[in-house]
Parts: C-alpha cells; structure tokens; sequence
C-alpha cells in the first residue's frame, strides 16, 4: 500500500506479479521494494511530522518521496511541498502563541476551527521549537521560495534540501 497506493486493482496487480515471481518462495521486503515500483503519492504530514519532531533524515526522506511520486515535474512539485510546509509552520506559530497565552489545544482547536488532536499535535511539535526558531524558520522558507523563483543560481532541489536541513536541525 504504500508503494503502490490504496487502488485495489493495482494492490492485486502487484500480489499477482509478486506471488508468480516468488513461485512458492518466501518473499522479503527487501525482494518487495525492488519489484514494485513506488507510484503511491506521499501525503504531507509525513513531511511535517518529521519536521515537527526535528528528524532531519525523516524530513529528507519524505521530501524526497514527495518529489519521486508526485507524477509532476519537480519544478511544480518543490514549491507546492514548501507551500504546504509553509502553511504548516503558519499553524505552528499560532498554536504555540496561543499556548503562550494559557489556551489550551481543545479551546484552541474551537478558535482555529481544527480537529482538537491535531491541535493538540501542533501543541506538541511547537514545544520542539522556540519562538525565535520559528520566526527564522518562516524567513528561511521565504528566502527559498525566492531561490525557487529565481534568485539563486543553484538547482531547486539543492536549495530544498538544503533549506530542509536549516530549519529542522536542533539548535543545540
């Protein structure tokens, strides 16, 4: 499933050509990752949970994996995965100010009009980052999303990678 994605007709696809191939043979998921290739869109939150709990190597990997699946070009692809980043922090911000200010995540998820546990998660992921960490957080992305539309000479995914490592390695 996530290789693939949640489409039946081609999960029963990929068991068919796996279970031929294995022949009655114990198949690993090593053998499985090197059969089926990935086609399956990453969702985001892989992407902002790795962020959230400061793992630089998970926040990578998932960028990557966005870029891989998408099916668009990167050139399209990098700026919808800063955007979406970008909200992410927005959202950050406003809960850790408002738990600055004694609110707590359910009161809180009423006033942002969000689901209370994933008010409560970005009460979590907040506590990782201090508030000037944030605020440099969100001017590193503004400073890429200019790379990204011009002002740097380097390759997108270059400057994405590198903009990913900034803001999510421990300050420490």
């Amino acid at each position: 499933v996530d290789l693939v994605g949640d489409d039946l007709y081609e999960l029963a696809t990929e068991v068919e050509k796996i279970t031929t191939w294995a022949n009655g043979e114990p198949v690993t998921e090593t053998d499985i990752e090197q059969l089926v290739a990935p086609r399956a869109e990453s969702p985001a939150f892989v992407l902002t949970d790795a962020w959230g709990a400061r793992d630089v190597a998970g926040v990578l990997r998932a960028a990557e994996r966005m870029l891989e699946r998408s099916g668009d070009p990167r050139s399209r692809t990098i700026p919808r995965v800063v955007g979406s980043l970008t909200s992410y922090v927005g959202r950050i911000r406003a809960c850790q100010k408002l738990e600055a200010e004694g609110v707590p995540a359910k009161e809180a998820a009423s006033r942002l009009k969000m689901h209370p546990f994933y008010v409560q998660k970005l009460y979590a992921q907040a506590r990782n980052y201090s508030r000037e960490e944030l605020q440099d957080v969100t001017a590193r992305l503004a400073d890429l999303d200019c790379a990204l539309k011009g002002g740097s000479r380097l390759a997108n995914d270059l400057e994405l990678e590198r903009a990913l490592v900034e803001i999510t390695k421990s300050a420490t």
